[in-house]
């Protein structure tokens, strides 16, 4: 049976990361992240997510912990690999993690995991986290080495990379990289992974990535902070997944 035909629809991830970005750089030191998660999920949001680097971990530790206690199902830790990270986990509630590469050019933001490159350095860090209980998953590029990697490292959810689609110059460009996501998508379910995908796409963009069947879950940042800005943060996650269990309905009365 197709992972999916055990699934309901499609799950919405919610990233907090603009959110504290904001607070930073206001001092607005009254966003309450805690409380913007809860909304989050009365709205209809599926899981919960947090960007933390080795620098940002003081600043946010109290948050991770109250996410984790306050979600410990739902609540993503988004981590570069890291010694430190281990030593932090271990006195934590995070049962969840997704594994990031640090952004070279801005440490607020991070980057596709390189998993095929980092193999045995990944692979401890990966044993070390699954030893403690933790979930493990990676954001990779839509290609097959990194499925390939990603299966034998026993990594079990993947986000697969959407910037080749939402950037792409031309259809014939968007054309094929929609082509290799739904590639990447079909594989990792077939390695019995749960696959999602992630990137600063538009409303039309989630859309259509929305009618490929293998994938589960949706991540997003950018576009939920932007539609928020006109409806507000609950609404605009409401709206959201709305659209995204829509445009599945709509392939499966298709046929698809």
């Amino acid at each position: 049976m197709n992972i999916h035909q055990q699934r309901q629809l499609l799950d919405l991830s919610i990233s907090l990361n603009s959110l504290v970005q904001i607070r930073e750089k206001s001092g607005a030191q009254f966003f309450d992240l805690s409380r913007f998660s809860l909304f989050a999920q009365e709205a209809g949001a599926d899981c919960i997510s947090l960007y933390v680097n080795e620098s940002g971990w003081p600043s946010l530790a109290s948050d991770v912990n109250q996410l984790s206690h306050q979600a410990i199902n739902t609540f993503e830790l988004e981590l570069v690999v890291g010694d430190f990270i281990i030593e932090n986990l271990m006195t934590s509630a995070v049962k969840h993690v997704c594994l990031v590469a640090a952004n070279a050019t801005d440490t607020s933001q991070y980057s596709v995991l390189d998993l095929e490159n980092n193999f045995s350095q990944i692979d401890l860090f990966v044993k070390q986290l699954l030893a403690r209980g933790i979930q493990v998953s990676a954001f990779i590029s839509p290609i097959p080495e990194a499925i390939a990697a990603a299966a034998e490292l026993s990594i079990s959810r993947v986000r697969l990379d959407c910037s080749s689609y939402v950037d792409a110059l031309s259809v014939r460009q968007q054309e094929h990289a929609f082509g290799q996501i739904q590639a990447a998508a079909t594989s990792g379910v077939g390695q019995g992974m749960v696959v999602g995908v992630e990137g600063k796409c538009d409303s039309v963009q989630v859309q259509a990535l929305a009618t490929i069947s293998d994938i589960s879950h949706f991540h997003l940042n950018e576009l939920v902070v932007a539609q928020s800005l006109q409806c507000g943060w609950e609404s605009a996650i409401r709206n959201i997944k709305a659209s995204l269990v829509k445009s599945r309905l709509n392939r499966r009365a298709n046929g698809g």
